[in-house]
């Protein structure tokens, strides 16, 4: 990609203080994107995320909100507007559920993996969809007449990206609630990006390998090593090999792409 493709976008970015998501904020910042980014403990981490957006010549707003929390997702959104002027990007990162054997697994475990994955994702994905549509001069009210009357649709644009991972394809002791979430996730991906695709919004998802991040440390060394062993290119992914893929999504160059799983896991599904 030449130059700054996304000049003049804003991207909101869940779970962006560190790791992936804070690796996909600082890229789409380099690819010229504003960018809010999120947090739920840790406030420093966001703020140094945020100095150095802003130290590649870019805005940013750090917003303090609990993806598991339907009103302060909500207010997310919000935050982003008001912080930032407008939103075009959403990426849903943020991604948390407990670990332990199915056998062991409890409801309230379930049901709060459910909550902060694939609900958080499908109301993340409503409020963008509901600012792109004002950002473009209507509102869902009119925009369903319009539908309903067969006339052409309206070009709203945006773009809406989910991270998930090979969890619903290979086994990994006590991933259960992770896998079950992000198995969701795609399945809502590819029904958002059918029913979105009409106004030129997409909807993709990224599914990463194992990535060297902090959640490492819940998987057993032994399991990280058979990795490493079992991938083609001998090694455990970066958080950046994600965000490349991420932000290309965002990108013009990606217009025709929507309702896609791009798996990025160095080979190792091949095995």
């Amino acid at each position: 990609m030449i130059g700054k493709p996304l000049a003049g976008k804003v991207a909101l970015i869940t779970g962006s203080s560190r790791g992936i998501g804070r690796a996909i904020a600082l890229r789409m910042a380099e690819l010229g994107a504003d960018v809010a980014v999120n947090f739920v403990r840790q406030r420093q981490k966001a703020e140094e995320v945020a100095e150095q957006i802003q130290s590649l010549g870019q805005r940013a707003v750090v917003i303090k909100a609990n993806v598991a929390d339907e009103e302060s997702l909500r207010r997310l959104f919000r935050e982003t507007v008001e912080g930032l002027g407008r939103l075009d990007i959403f990426v849903a990162n943020a991604a948390i559920a407990p670990f332990a054997r199915t056998i062991d697994y409890k409801p309230k475990h379930f049901e709060f993996a459910m909550r902060a994955n694939p609900l958080s994702f499908l109301i993340g994905a409503q409020e963008a969809f509901r600012i792109f549509t004002q950002q473009s001069g209507l509102t869902l009210e009119e925009l369903d007449r319009i539908v309903e009357a067969g006339e052409k649709p309206p070009h709203i644009g945006g773009r809406i990206i989910a991270i998930s991972s090979t969890g619903p394809w290979h086994y990994i002791p006590g991933y259960v609630g992770v896998a079950t979430a992000k198995a969701a996730i795609i399945t809502l991906a590819r029904y958002l990006a059918y029913e979105l695709g009409r106004f030129g919004t997409t909807v993709n998802v990224v599914s990463g390998g194992p990535i060297e991040t902090e959640n490492m440390k819940f998987f057993p060394e032994e399991i990280r090593r058979q990795w490493i062993k079992n991938t083609p290119m001998g090694r455990l992914g970066q958080p950046t090999d994600l965000a490349g893929v991420v932000a290309f999504l965002a990108t013009p160059d990606a217009d025709w792409i929507n309702g896609e799983n791009i798996i990025v896991d160095g080979g190792l599904g091949l095995i």
